[in-house]
């Protein structure tokens, strides 16, 4: 059951004395994470609705090819579908320090309740695979590329799973000369081999980020298993990912979608139709549109077990590489959906 927003601001992190009070027409509750991109605020709209605001950090604020870019991929991101993603609501690019608006989404990251519970049953793993693909549909069918996509930045939400983080990734790679930066515009562990060697980024790296994702949730461990940055971005390179934990059904096209050339990696769609008892959806050729009520059955049912424990679980990724699975400022039971984390 959801908590009544009194609740949901009290477990928010209180704002410090260096911390704005208002953003636009956005009052400020408190801070929900840091991220690779930026902090991450509670805040509340003019007309009382709860929402999470992306404040971009400071070494892209200066740079005016980022604000342009940020206007175009926010504007973008607004058109993404509302399938097991987080809306977004608003944005400001020319403001002092530019800053995106999304619907707050309370729940646990997948990184923190795999953390604190383990890995996810069979019911629940197969619905957090079609939530993610469905996700990552609408994602790319809007032109967007996540780039980040990891545990971090999913929310199990009391409905479901939701992506989130999507929509300024690629803005704030371009325009804040941060490019290369590992631990601030990637997860190692979830990285593909085409943006470990620097080549063009496609939706592909998506793909691969949730075969490495799926192979999380199913085994509580890192497709690569653990280790520092250096060895995880090696292995990825020249090893094949461990799955032999991850559950027979849906090992194969995990599989598939963790190939090292991206051009041989199913599409979002064609994971989808797979996941949906397509098998044609594996073909190069797959074109039929998937049915948000397909998804919308899949996920019925969905339900949790009940957390182990009470402790932290903010869910605004940016641990450092080669550091555990969860990355959180200490949200008490909150986390946002806040693209661009």
């Amino acid at each position: 059951m959801a908590s009544s927003d009194a609740e949901v601001a009290a477990r928010a992190v209180p704002l410090g004395p260096d911390d704005p009070r208002e953003l636009g027409s956005y009052t400020l509750l408190g801070k929900l994470g840091q991220g690779g991109m930026g902090m991450v605020y509670l805040g509340r709209s003019e007309k009382g609705r709860l929402v999470a605001i992306k404040v971009i950090r400071t070494e892209a604020v200066g740079n005016p090819e980022f604000r342009a870019r940020f206007r175009l991929e926010a504007e973008t991101a607004r058109r993404v579908a509302r399938v097991c993603t987080a809306e977004v609501l608003d944005a400001d690019p020319d403001a002092e320090w530019p800053y995106l608006v999304t619907e707050f989404i309370e729940g646990e990251t997948l990184a923190r309740y795999v953390q604190r519970n383990g890995p996810l049953a069979d019911a629940n793993l197969e619905q957090l695979a079609v939530g993610v693909a469905a996700a990552l549909t609408a994602i790319h069918s809007a032109g967007i590329v996540h780039r980040d996509l990891k545990p971090a930045n999913v929310i199990l939400s009391p409905f479901g799973p939701r992506v989130i983080d999507f929509g300024i990734a690629r803005a704030v790679d371009a325009g804040s000369g941060l490019t290369g930066d590992l631990q601030q515009l990637g997860t190692p562990a979830f990285m593909s081999p085409e943006q470990i060697e620097s080549q063009p980024i496609t939706s592909a790296v998506d793909i691969w980020a949730w075969g490495g994702l799926v192979a999380f949730a199913a085994t509580g461990h890192y497709p690569f298993g653990d280790a520092s940055a250096q060895v995880l971005l090696y292995r990825a390179l020249h090893e094949e990912p461990r799955l032999d934990d991850v559950d027979p059904a849906l090992r194969p096209i995990v599989w598939l979608s963790m190939r090292k050339n991206p051009a041989t990696r199913p599409s979002a769609q064609q994971l989808m139709l797979r996941l949906l008892g397509d098998p044609a959806g594996t073909g190069p050729d797959a074109a039929p549109a998937v049915d948000p009520q397909d998804v919308t059955n899949v996920l019925q049912g969905w339900n949790l077990p009940a957390p182990a424990s009470t402790g932290p679980t903010a869910g605004i990724g940016g641990r450092a590489a080669g550091a555990g699975p969860a990355a959180d400022i200490g949200g008490r039971g909150v986390a946002a959906a806040a693209a661009g984390a």
